[in-house]
């Protein structure tokens, strides 16, 4: 079973590029990283999160849809995107070493931006 969801698009606080106060920094992960925990929550099931742990491996797709034209980096938009990773990962109770990740940056912006996340048992 595949599951799906959007995230919120990471802030440039998240950024690695971004030369800001490490609280401020660290602010914006945990809420980047509780997003993404109750998301994947909401859109799994106790029964599909344990066939995930028992399995030992979890594919993970991000797709970054950008909120403008502007050019993003596609290696800062995942390293961004970490606190949401590790929220996935205590969503499910699997380490985020055990996700084989995919992503890609799309060119076609939406209003406010999004990160397109699908989970499927690998």
């Amino acid at each position: 079973m595949t599951v799906n969801f959007t995230c919120s698009w990471p802030g440039s606080d998240l950024s690695p590029n971004s030369r800001i106060h490490w609280a401020v920094r660290a602010k914006a992960t945990k809420s980047l990283r509780n997003e993404a925990m109750l998301l994947a929550i909401t859109h799994t099931s106790p029964e599909w999160r344990e066939r995930v742990r028992q399995a030992g491996r979890l594919a993970v797709k991000l797709k970054f849809v950008p909120p403008s034209r502007r050019g993003f980096d596609a290696d800062n938009r995942l390293a961004s995107f970490k606190g949401g990773l590790d929220g996935i990962s205590d969503a499910i109770g699997l380490n985020d070493r055990h996700f084989k990740v995919e992503f890609e940056l799309s060119q076609e912006p939406i209003k406010g931006g999004g990160v397109m996340v699908t989970l499927e048992p690998a």
